[in-house]
């Protein structure tokens, strides 16, 4: 039986667990990353800079890839690092496949590229014009897999948070809640959910499944911001001091139903699951 390959392009937290996954469910898993430094011994390390083509074309494995996962992280959030990260690289990375290609390329896009402010359903058909840099970068880069003769995913990904990345959590630690004032729409969803949505796909397209090209991946739960920091006020047993605005993402009710259907079940379908496990 053929042993699925896989190369994951970028290797910071999310793309590092997907690929320690993927390879203890067999697959041999390249993960490529910017620095030297190597990753867990369960994963083939390739350095490069992928918003380089001279870079990325001197290391990239003389090989077939079943699938690629562009998970990559910009460096900044300026629109230059987006630029380079999302657009430059990945241009550089479809390049990189012309006449080799992959059964499947699959790309971590954001619900970022949604421009709604009063707290609209999304989904995945909903017509998308941002004006925001993140969201038009994102866009850009989306358009490009579009221009490709095989197949490609894109997974729009809301608020990860999880072990590492508890920045809401320190917030409200310090008496800081969401004020009623700004108050948007929150959609999150846990690390672990987002590595196990992704497993979800790629095991869904070994097995010949028909995939869509585009997946909201946000838990059941779109709630208020304000009430999730009130509530983790309340988990913490910290008396809120100080209203402030939070949320960068405008305000929107963003719909899994697509991932749902899939077959998807999360870990943690709300905010509460989710955050009880990290505290």
């Amino acid at each position: 039986m053929h042993r699925k390959s896989i190369i994951i392009v970028g290797c910071g937290d999310l793309g590092t667990r997907l690929g320690i996954q993927l390879s203890e469910q067999g697959y041999e898993v390249y993960g490529l990353r910017r620095t030297k430094n190597a990753l867990p011994s369960l994963l083939k390390t390739v350095s490069c800079d992928v918003s380089c083509m001279t870079s990325l074309a001197s290391c990239w494995p003389a090989r077939t890839f079943d699938y690629v996962v562009y998970c990559l992280a910009a460096s900044a959030y300026t629109e230059e690092g987006y630029e380079s990260a999302y657009v430059t690289g990945l241009h550089n990375v479809l390049k990189q496949l012309q006449g080799n290609p992959s059964k499947r390329v699959f790309f971590i896009s954001s619900t970022s590229v949604y421009e709604q402010r009063v707290g609209e359903v999304v989904t995945e058909v909903t017509p998308i014009s941002p004006k925001h840099f993140a969201g038009v970068v994102m866009q850009k880069a989306e358009q490009l897999l579009e221009k490709v003769s095989y197949p490609t995913t894109v997974v729009r990904f809301a608020g990860i948070y999880g072990p590492g990345r508890e920045r809401l959590i320190k917030k409200v630690q310090s008496g800081e809640v969401c004020s009623e004032d700004t108050n948007p729409i929150s959609n999150r969803i846990h690390i672990e959910d987002c590595v196990g949505l992704l497993m979800h796909l790629i095991k869904l397209d070994c097995m010949d499944q028909p995939l869509q090209d585009c997946y909201i991946g946000v838990d059941n739960q779109p709630v208020p911001l304000r009430e999730v920091t009130l509530w983790l006020a309340k988990q913490l047993g910290v008396t809120p001091s100080k209203d402030v605005a939070m949320g960068r993402g405008g305000s929107k009710r963003c719909s899994n139903q697509r991932v749902l259907d899939s077959g998807y079940q999360f870990k943690y379908p709300s905010y509460k699951e989710g955050y009880q496990a990290l505290l």
